[in-house]
């Protein structure tokens, strides 16, 4: 079998992320402050901790409730939501309640008033929930125009990028970290506008949408499950770590999890689907495992389940790239499904350790078997969601009657386009030369003359890393070895 040469392997991934940085300045500054605002609310446990005392309301609940509801709406009513996104006062929309809602949940802990408060609370995770859901939205629009690979490495560098703050924020008061919060939310608005207007607006806001596909059940499970892990972990490490982890560990387990998919989609040669169901959910129940073998250290247990929840996380959002880029998928649409599956199952975590505590008490026992179920259920729900069919089908949401013909070539071409930045003359040229055509041949096809042929010949090759015609049919039969297994 031909071996996968992914385009990570093929150029190294220093040259990669110093490109993407150049390319899309904007996008990369707009990633680093979400990333920023979003794991200190959504994933640390700590990030909910100060709102103790006369505060009865739990926010980090309020907040999934609200981000569930949000992604419901917008998986359900996607069509609407491209044409009410397309609106110029939309994104000013999306920001108010971003920065609004972090304004007041921090400052909820403040009022003298518990009743007050938790009004304040409730409103203010209920906002943030809200927006970010509508900003991951709005986020994949772009990732559907710049293709899978672009989404890896400019959400590695968002994560690399989130550290200054998160560290700058350890060195401040209460006050002046949620005012860097606030102005996290607000810079990931003028970047997200910034990096917008690059794309023409008819066809960034309705890609698409006339495109029909079946819900990607195998999809959709493989998110819950992970959903439903990170809740569980997450409410371990409330429950039985001391004021639970510092926020600053959680960033720096998502830019060691950064560093890792890196790592082994360039040295391991395989495609998502086996990156995400070999490596990644093997390594969230290896966190478990380390909880169960090690519980004085439960810790380090959350520090290598957030890597393992980081990897997949990224693996995730070139998914949902692929879906919208090469098998022209709304992007709101199969974000918001596979989101609102992998939230609520955080939701259904968190609320099951929770009341698993109020019954049974927050013993060691209780947290040590719930950890040993999941190290092997993970690893074995891994084993029956792989299959070599995954990619090609869109994991179940193209039935097999419906890729008669060419349409898995098509999408496959999509995918090497969409991987090294292919204009559409070149990917047509790549398709022509990857089955042994001659430039006289192309040129007559196309209607275009032979140096033109040439001249996209060129770029082709510049492109690819390649020097020969035969080197474009290795590499795509590669690909198509590795894309369809």
């Amino acid at each position: 079998m031909v071996e996968e040469k992914t385009a990570l392997e093929r150029t190294g991934w220093l040259h990669p992320l110093a490109d993407c940085v150049t390319r899309q300045p904007a996008l990369c500054l707009c990633l680093s402050c979400y990333w920023f605002w979003q794991l200190f609310y959504f994933q640390s446990p700590a990030s909910f901790a100060e709102a103790g005392g006369a505060l009865i309301v739990d926010g980090r609940l309020v907040l999934l409730l609200s981000s569930c509801a949000a992604y419901a709406i917008a998986w359900w009513q996607h069509r609407r939501l491209a044409a009410v996104a397309a609106k110029p006062w939309y994104p000013w929309l999306v920001g108010i309640a971003m920065a609004g809602g972090t304004l007041l949940q921090g400052m909820a802990p403040w009022l003298p008033s518990s009743g007050v408060g938790n009004v304040m609370l409730c409103a203010g995770s209920g906002a943030m929930g809200v927006g970010a859901a509508l900003f991951i939205v709005e986020l994949s629009r772009v990732f559907a125009q710049l293709g899978s690979r672009f989404a890896l490495l400019a959400g590695v560098v968002g994560l690399f990028g989130c550290t200054v703050p998160f560290f700058l924020a350890t060195v401040m008061s209460d006050v002046g970290k949620g005012l860097l919060l606030v102005g996290a939310a607000v810079g990931s608005l003028v970047a997200w506008r910034a990096t917008m207007r690059q794309f023409p607006r008819g066809r960034f806001y309705r890609w698409g949408l006339e495109t029909k596909l079946h819900v990607p059940l195998k999809l959709t499970l493989t998110c819950f499950a992970q959903g439903l892990a990170l809740g569980i972990m997450t409410s371990f490490l409330t429950l039985k770590s001391s004021g639970a982890l510092h926020p600053v560990v959680y960033v720096a387990a998502f830019a060691v999890g950064a560093l890792v998919v890196l790592g082994t989609a360039d040295a391991l040669r395989l495609d998502f689907n086996h990156l995400l169901y070999q490596v990644g959910f093997p390594l969230m129940g290896l966190g478990f495992l380390m909880q169960v073998c090690f519980p004085a250290s439960i810790d380090a247990a959350g520090f290598m389940f957030s890597v393992a929840h980081c990897y997949v996380y990224i693996l995730m959002t070139c998914i949902c790239s692929y879906f919208s880029n090469c098998l022209k998928c709304s992007p709101a649409w199969i974000v918001s499904l596979i989101t609102l599956a992998m939230v609520g199952g955080q939701m259904t975590g968190t609320i099951g350790v929770d009341v698993g505590a109020a019954v049974l008490g927050p013993s060691a026992t209780d947290a040590s078997s719930a950890a040993a179920s999941l190290a092997f259920l993970l690893p074995t729900a891994a084993l029956l969601l792989l299959s070599s069919d995954n990619t090609a089908s869109g994991w179940g949401a193209i039935r097999p009657a419906e890729r008669a013909g060419d349409r898995g070539d098509a999408a496959l071409f999509a995918k090497i386009a969409s991987d090294y930045q292919l204009t559409v003359r070149e990917r047509e040229i790549c398709e022509y030369l990857s089955r042994g055509r001659n430039k006289r041949y192309i040129s007559e096809q196309l209607g275009v003359a032979e140096e033109t042929v040439k001249t996209h010949m060129g770029n082709l090759y510049r492109k690819l890393l390649v020097h020969s015609q035969q080197e474009i049919i290795d590499l795509v039969e590669a690909e198509r070895s590795a894309w369809g297994r």
